[in-house]
């Protein structure tokens, strides 16, 4: 009998780096701009503006989202799922490292699209497969094979996908 997911290992630490080390290095290149000239301040300026009213308006869209899905936990995320068809582990650990990358801000649906619905660059996906399939015991290898490969278009796409990789020899 295989073990029950929230007997599933813990996921490893992730290094983050400290937001006064990222508030130093925008106030070195702003003194170094300085130095050089009043135009090129102005431009930087002007794009962490930019960068910032961006950062709010994303902020505010996921608060919008996660009102709208109060009560939703982890519980209403596996119900999307046949069981018989996709592996618990998966979709604990996806949820997990979703909860995790949203600060714990969303609680996601199965059908929320990557791009569309999470803004979710596809490096971070990248990221997020890989330290799922280290949590979960499965290989990377083969991905040419799965049924689900170039088909991941929401949340769901990716539990199907994991779950469809082969296990790595000794999981």
């Amino acid at each position: 009998m295989s073990k029950l997911s929230r007997w599933m290992p813990e996921a490893p630490p992730k290094r983050v780096i400290p937001m006064h080390h990222s508030f130093l290095a925008v106030l070195v290149i702003l003194l170094l701009c300085f130095a050089f000239s009043m135009k090129a301040l102005v431009v930087v300026a002007g794009f962490v503006l930019v960068a910032i009213v961006l950062a709010v308006y994303d902020h505010l869209r996921l608060r919008r989202l996660a009102e709208r899905r109060l009560g939703e936990s982890i519980c209403t995320f596996a119900r999307s799922f046949d069981r018989r068809r996709t592996d618990p582990w998966v979709i604990r650990a996806v949820y997990e490292e979703l909860n995790e990358y949203f600060a714990g801000r969303l609680p996601v649906r199965a059908g929320d699209r990557i791009e569309e619905d999470l803004h979710m660059d596809w490096e971070d996906v990248d990221d997020l497969l890989k330290d799922v399939a280290a949590r979960v015991g499965r290989s990377l290898d083969q991905t040419g094979s799965n049924p689900f490969y170039g088909q991941i278009k929401n949340v769901g796409d990716l539990v199907l996908f994991l779950t469809y990789q082969p296990k790595c020899s000794g999981a």
